[in-house]
């Protein structure tokens, strides 16, 4: 593990393997190590290279009041990197930061391959400044209980062998966001036409937990709708953290469709 800076922030990240490079995005309240099942397998074929998004795991914390967006600290650490275009992997808040690089910086895309959730329909701000006099007043552990339960919940029937590596990430969660975060810095909705117009010849993939919850499987079938060369892969017995519940089939997932992707 080392540290990069990139957009006036300090972020944690990993890379490892040779080839095309991919990029794995990980989930809120989580941190880089989601992608373990996934990340030395991946370096076999590829150069992978995993981060912890501001605010979570080792990267900084945002500083309320200074504007940043998830996917300028993309582009960022990409440039910081001298990686011109990598294959994008989300999983629920990284998918949206995914495609939030295919609406606003295509060029910097290979392919995006989203899962557990693609449009964001809450409150959002492209570049999200938080109001420096915010905060509510939060039992951080109980709410870390509460919500690591909600996320269980939205898991299929392999949730109890992932448990204890959720509760991990969890407990080691900064929790700023749900003090101190206002506005999520993703496009959200507004993306959409960005979406729609975005390169057709970018390879799209929504993957599909069957177990998801019905909110994350409308966001992806929004997204298929969007874009209609999109190609769909559902994972069964898998939910919200298909990646952790079913890693084999995840992986295979992503690798069927990047051998189907046309080289540069």
């Amino acid at each position: 593990m080392g540290f990069l800076h990139a957009n006036g922030a300090k972020f944690g990240f990993e890379s490892l393997g040779s080839g095309e490079p991919v990029i794995l995005l990980h989930a809120h309240s989580v941190d880089r190590r989601m992608w373990n099942p996934q990340f030395e397998k991946l370096a076999e074929s590829y150069e992978v290279i995993r981060y912890d998004l501001r605010g979570y795991g080792q990267s900084d914390i945002p500083r309320s009041g200074e504007p940043f967006s998830h996917a300028e600290d993309l582009r960022g650490i990409m440039d910081e990197l001298d990686v011109p275009k990598a294959h994008l992997v989300g999983l629920s808040l990284g998918s949206f930061v995914a495609l939030d690089m295919l609406a606003f910086h295509s060029d910097r895309v290979l392919s995006v391959a989203v899962a557990s959730g693609a449009i964001f329909e809450g409150e959002t701000g492209a570049q999200a400044k938080s109001d420096p006099n915010f905060k509510r007043d939060l039992d951080v552990p109980a709410f870390k209980r509460r919500w690591l339960q909600s996320l269980l919940a939205d898991c299929g029937p392999y949730r109890e062998e992932i448990s204890g590596d959720l509760q991990r990430m969890v407990a080691d969660w900064s929790a700023w966001q749900p003090v101190y975060e206002t506005v999520l810095p993703i496009a959200g909705a507004s993306s959409v036409p960005l979406l729609r117009d975005a390169d057709a010849r970018i390879p799209v993939l929504v993957i599909i937990g069957e177990e998801d919850s019905a909110g994350s499987r409308r966001s992806s079938a929004e997204l298929l709708g969007i874009r209609p060369s999109a190609r769909e892969v559902r994972l069964q017995d898998a939910g919200h953290m298909s990646s952790m519940e079913t890693p084999d089939a995840f992986l295979d997932a992503l690798l069927r469709f990047w051998r189907a992707v046309p080289g540069e």
